[in-house]
């Protein structure tokens, strides 16, 4: 693709010609990594809990 004039952009040309959207995707990375945490520990909790009125307090 090269030889046509092509050249394929790489992720660091899109963030320099993106740098706008930087912070949505960085929140949306901590948003994401936030509800994978949150799920692995609810996981551990629910079979920990003997009843759901034990849960919820």
């Amino acid at each position: 693709m090269a030889l046509l004039g092509i050249e394929p952009a790489g992720p660091t040309q899109w963030l320099k010609d993106n740098r706008g959207a930087l912070p949505s995707i960085l929140a949306l990375g901590a948003v994401a990594v936030f509800w994978v945490v949150g799920a692995i520990g609810g996981i551990g909790y629910l079979s920990e809990a003997s009843s759901p009125m034990a849960m919820l307090t």
